[in-house]
């Protein structure tokens, strides 16, 4: 009796969440940015990973632009909380291609004056020569640590440029 007992006990637990609904079925983003669900594609452009990187004056737009249709595209323009960016770099899309704004590429989008706070979150609005525009909310991260080179033009990361400038006065003494 306490072996089945035992059996059954094993068959009706080992079973718990290994269904086709399983927790770890449901898709997630594991990033900060934000985007488009992946089974949308905006009449062949998908947008991923998007955020606003400040450094409390100037900000610059970070994301990843997928073209899953079969004509190229560009990103035409992008707005943010109202104020409109500077485009800059190689902004078409090929198809099956993608194009990524901020580092490690030439593509930026500058939004010069625009003083939004680290860790709230601003409307995005990005538009496309041929998809339909694109509306979401980004959180806002600020210029520095793991984002401080894909803060706006010119933004450092204090701690990283405190110790250069102790590196180069170590230099010149040993000199």
């Amino acid at each position: 009796m306490t072996v089945v007992a035992a059996v059954a006990a094993t068959a009706a637990l080992s079973g718990c969440g290994t269904n086709i609904n399983a927790q770890t079925q449901d898709w997630y983003d594991p990033t900060d940015g934000a985007g488009t669900p992946a089974e949308e594609s905006l009449d062949g452009m998908a947008v991923r990973d998007v955020l606003v990187v400040s450094d409390g004056t100037d900000a610059t737009v970070v994301g990843t632009f997928v073209n899953t249709g079969i004509d190229t595209d560009a990103v035409a323009g992008i707005e943010v909380d109202g104020s409109r960016a500077t485009l800059s770099g190689d902004l078409d899309v090929e198809p099956a291609e993608s194009v990524r704004i901020g580092p490690p590429g030439d593509a930026r989008a500058q939004v010069s004056g625009a003083e939004l706070e680290p860790g709230f979150v601003v409307p995005v609005t990005i538009s496309f020569d041929n998809a339909a525009e694109v509306e979401l909310d980004a959180i806002v991260r600020a210029a520095e640590g793991e984002f401080a080179e894909s803060g706006p033009e010119g933004a450092t990361d204090d701690s990283a440029a405190s110790e250069d400038a102790e590196a180069s006065d170590e230099t010149e003494s040993a000199e």
